[in-house]
């Protein structure tokens, strides 16, 4: 990401790998020598040349998945993609981490206004263009995220964790609708069953994502009522708990349903803001235990939460204890005890070096491939450990997994 020389940062089985390739897994390029570069700048001339070569006359469809706002945060070095006037704002952020997320951000901004531009002077492709801008996680405060007023982050399940911003724009879309707020609940997968739509294709019926081409158009009322937000038995390593994924006794489960919202064996997490310029390391919520992306507080002892979304956004006030809510509370609860016994129980595996052979002649993470599209040894650096970082943490193992499923989610996290 960003000016790093793509090396992988974890270790496995003693041995390093760049992943930074070009191409299809039967006819790609490794690319070397691209350390220094912004990979913003290259995805964004990679774009460019993808709609210069095309044929206006088909369809297509186009991923774009940019790095620029993940930690670890990489500060812009070439700041000529700026206006005076954007560089003498992000030089009034007071905070270094904010500042260099600010740039980022405002690097992305002009990928997509290059995007835009181009599709424009293709013969007008932007005219039959339909632009969905989204994230996939809420933003981790120890790098530079930012998600009040909304609670918790990255890694969690209160809304600073799962709710993004995003939206949809097309010169398609009717103007009664352009510049409106879309109030109804959509979910990661509806982003799959949508887009088939949109290409004029019947949506199939055995997929879990739901057409919301019709309510962003004004046209219908929001078609989803339910989200199954998660339901992990993994607890996520950190540095102070283990090097291995640990499995949970409950899983942590959100599950929204209309206005309301149950979280099961959940954590404490608060509100964090961004940094102002005095604050000292020790103030700073990751450093308390009560950021994301870090270890909840020691004694901080997993709980059950129930919101009411609509009405209470930022999930102040927990309504687990009032016993008008003790039916909803039990109807939401089965209904993640259902998912749960029908769901595929991930199994983790130790490590075994035989898995990895392709990374180990190449030096490259690339894609899967066929022997007969294995590059020659002889034609890519074959040392794995070169340019290396240093690095004298053990090697961590990955715990086995389990395949029993559960008969009950108890509810003794009620305190």
């Amino acid at each position: 990401e960003h000016y790093y020389n793509h090396t992988y940062a974890f270790k496995i089985v003693d041995m390093w790998w760049t992943d930074l390739v070009k191409g299809t897994p039967e006819n790609y390029t490794l690319l070397t020598g691209m350390e220094g570069q912004l990979s913003t700048i290259l995805y964004r001339d990679q774009v460019r040349d993808l709609i210069e070569k095309h044929e206006e006359a088909h369809p297509f469809f186009l991923y774009y998945a940019t790095q620029n706002v993940h930690g670890p945060l990489d500060d812009i070095r070439d700041m000529s993609i700026f206006t005076n006037d954007q560089i003498k704002a992000l030089s009034s952020i007071e905070t270094s981490e904010r500042r260099i997320f600010g740039k980022l951000v405002g690097a992305l901004d002009h990928a997509v206004e290059d995007m835009v531009q181009n599709l424009k002077k293709k013969n007008n492709m932007w005219d039959h263009t339909v632009l969905i801008f989204t994230s996939d996680n809420g933003g981790c405060d120890a790098g530079g995220g930012y998600n009040t007023p909304l609670r918790g982050g990255k890694h969690f399940l209160f809304e600073g964790g799962i709710r993004v911003p995003a939206f949809l724009y097309s010169p398609l879309l009717e103007d009664s609708v352009k510049g409106t707020t879309y109030n109804g609940l959509i979910h990661i997968s509806d982003m799959f069953a949508t887009v088939i739509r949109i290409t004029g294709h019947d949506v199939p019926d055995d997929i879990d994502g739901i057409d919301q081409w019709d309510a962003i158009q004004g046209k219908a009322d929001p078609p989803r009522t339910e989200i199954m937000h998660n339901i992990d038995y993994w607890n996520f390593p950190t540095p102070t708990t283990s090097s291995t994924l640990q499995m949970m006794k409950q899983p942590r489960a959100a599950y929204r349903s209309g206005d309301m919202k149950l979280i099961l064996h959940h954590w404490q997490m608060g509100w964090a803001s961004p940094h102002s310029a005095g604050e000292s390391d020790a103030e700073k919520p990751a450093n308390l235990g009560i950021a994301d992306c870090a270890d909840p507080p020691e004694g901080n002892l997993p709980i059950d939460w129930l919101f009411n979304i609509t009405a209470d956004p930022e999930e102040r006030i927990n309504l687990i204890k009032e016993p008008v809510y003790e039916h909803t509370i039990q109807r939401m609860r089965a209904k993640i005890i259902m998912e749960a016994n029908n769901m595929n129980m991930a199994s983790w595996m130790n490590e075994d070096p035989q898995a990895v052979q392709t990374w180990m002649i190449t030096g490259f993470i690339s894609p899967w491939m066929t022997k007969s599209s294995l590059p020659s040894p002889d034609s890519v650096d074959t040392d794995p450990s070169a340019d290396a970082p240093d690095d004298d943490s053990k090697d961590g193992g990955i715990g086995d997994g389990t395949e029993d499923q559960i008969n009950e989610i108890s509810d003794s996290g009620r305190n």
